[in-house]
């Protein structure tokens, strides 16, 4: 279970409670507060957003970073991307970002002990409050980012008054998943989720960051493979 597995796990919780209909919310796209489609968590399906495109092409992510298989019409991936910024420039970089398919996700995800899965889990039903977050995005468009996007899920702080965020967003195609993701965690929040993390999965994660980013040293401590 990683980060987005435990939001997603928090999102079905909350689904499961209230039997598939959450009171009060409406979905933008029927208007009712039963629609099924509120039921398995997705609000809609919207054109990829920039903010989750390729930083070097502008455009959606063409292949998966481990097994470079091209994505199809209909195939299901993640997105993650890394930014810093440096606020007495007024300028950001990415620092890493890649798109990868679900199966070599779910290997990817493999590297997470048993004791991070429990940590990350306890921690997301601690912090982020599914129904609030609801409540609150339903009163958005589903194409809407800033409020997907433009606040930590976790602390609440604006990415305004961060230095260093990552996103995460799952796409079908050319289409992005309006669910539990699209969402930003901010460099604190990182940090404390970092620290809960077994060093089996620390090593496994660095391996990782070795392998396909490369990253200086100086930012390996701060990143994290959501």
């Amino acid at each position: 279970m990683t980060v987005r597995d435990s939001v997603a796990a928090s999102f079905r919780r909350l689904h499961k409670r209230h039997a598939g209909a959450v009171d009060g919310l409406r979905c933008r796209n029927t208007g009712r507060s039963n629609c099924p489609k509120l039921a398995i968590n997705v609000f809609a399906f919207v054109d990829i957003p920039k903010e989750l495109c390729s930083s070097e092409t502008g455009r959606p992510f063409t292949s998966c970073l481990v097994c470079n298989n091209a994505f199809e019409e209909y195939d299901e991936y993640m997105v993650e991307k890394a930014v810093r910024k440096y606020n007495d420039y007024g300028v950001q970089d990415t620092v890493f970002e890649y798109a990868v398919c679900m199966d070599c996700y779910a290997t990817l995800s493999a590297g997470f002990s048993e004791e991070s899965r429990e940590r990350l889990d306890a921690y997301f039903r601690e912090r982020v409050d599914p129904e609030a977050r609801q409540r609150y995005l339903a009163e958005y468009d589903s194409d809407d980012m800033k409020p997907r996007l433009g606040t930590c899920m976790v602390t609440g702080v604006r990415v305004e008054e961060l230095e260093e965020y990552q996103i995460v967003g799952h796409c079908i195609g050319d289409r992005l998943v309006v669910g539990p993701a699209p969402f930003m965690i901010g460099g604190p929040a990182i940090d404390e989720i970092v620290g809960l993390l077994s060093a089996k999965t620390v090593d496994a994660l660095g391996g990782l960051r070795d392998q396909y980013f490369g990253l200086p040293p100086e930012f390996e401590p701060h990143v994290l493979i959501l």
